[in-house]
């Protein structure tokens, strides 16, 4: 399976930018991952990264104005859920776990 770019006329600069930024990112987050801790976060953005790049090719070949139909369902959809997570939160009926917002405190190691 070849991605015709050329053929195609995607965005080439989009493409290798997001490559790019990829490529940088997974390694840095390796990186920076403390074996205390362990490498939990690398691996729940690589585990990330295979669904992305399926997505990806996937959207690569589909014709997104088929979706022009959908537009107005689809864009109302998403308010409908914004609006539903933020008055759930201002209202406090909304149970979100906030704890893995929080980076856990490493012992100093003297």
């Amino acid at each position: 399976m070849k991605i015709n770019i050329k053929e195609k006329k995607q965005d080439k600069w989009l493409l290798w930018t997001v490559v790019f930024l990829v490529a940088l990112g997974l390694p840095m987050l390796l990186i920076a991952s403390s074996p205390e801790v362990g490498y939990s976060y690398f691996l729940r953005q690589a585990a990330k990264l295979v669904p992305g790049v399926l997505i990806l090719l996937f959207m690569s070949y589909f014709n997104y104005r088929h979706l022009q139909k959908l537009a107005w369902f689809l864009m109302g959809t998403s308010f409908l859920l914004l609006l539903y997570t933020k008055l759930g939160e201002i209202l406090d009926g909304f149970p979100l776990d906030q704890s893995h917002f929080k980076l856990p405190i490493l012992p100093d190691s003297q």
